[in-house]
């Protein structure tokens, strides 16, 4: 009997984390708040990053040329 008690809590233990970890507090941005922000690692994928997105990204290089 308390091993199924113990089953139990740790099923609805492992239920509610679940949800709230599913769960989305953050607000969503807009197409219309500005600029998208990209880091790219090196220079030749942010050289694609700003040919693709043109004046809708700020792309930034982690690694100089």
């Amino acid at each position: 009997m308390i091993l199924r008690r113990k089953i139990f809590f740790a099923i609805v233990l492992s239920l509610g984390m679940l949800l709230v970890g599913c769960s989305s507090s953050v607000s969503r941005p807009n197409a219309e708040e500005g600029t998208l922000k990209i880091v790219a690692t090196t220079t030749m994928l942010a050289d694609l990053a700003k040919v693709i997105g043109g004046d809708n990204v700020t792309v930034n290089g982690l690694m100089g040329p």
